[in-house]
């Protein structure tokens, strides 16, 4: 079996959408990115973080929360990216620690969490 497709945004947009799960909703993020982290442990792809961070888009100074993976060797896989921000994943700044940022003059903390494979199949799985 090839588990180097379990990590393209493309067949992820293909079997989401294959499903009828919609990768224009922010609120089907959560759903979407248990499935992928269920699948790679499933396929003993153990090389990832699963990260609920936030992203900074072109149009906003302040960020929005948003899930991704991110594996050992840097890659990201967000297959919902391009859909809900019209944005190549690769080409979004995210914020995957803790950052500050100006918000209506105040300077905010934005947290990020950070699950490694492992403790995200203790606690999901």
């Amino acid at each position: 079996m090839n588990v180097n497709k379990f990590k393209s945004e493309e067949y992820w947009s293909n079997t989401l959408s294959s499903k009828s799960i919609s990768l224009l909703k922010k609120e089907n993020n959560e759903y979407i990115f248990h499935c992928i982290s269920e699948t790679l442990i499933e396929n003993d792809i153990k090389d990832f973080k699963y990260i609920e961070g936030f992203v900074l888009t072109y149009n906003s100074d302040i960020p929005v929360s948003h899930i991704w993976i991110e594996f050992e060797n840097g890659d990201i896989l967000d297959p919902v990216c391009r859909h809900q921000f019209n944005i190549d994943s690769d080409d979004i700044y995210r914020v995957s620690e803790t950052e500050s940022f100006m918000c209506n003059g105040y300077e905010v903390d934005f947290e990020a969490r950070t699950l490694s494979a492992e403790e995200y199949s203790d606690i999901f799985c």
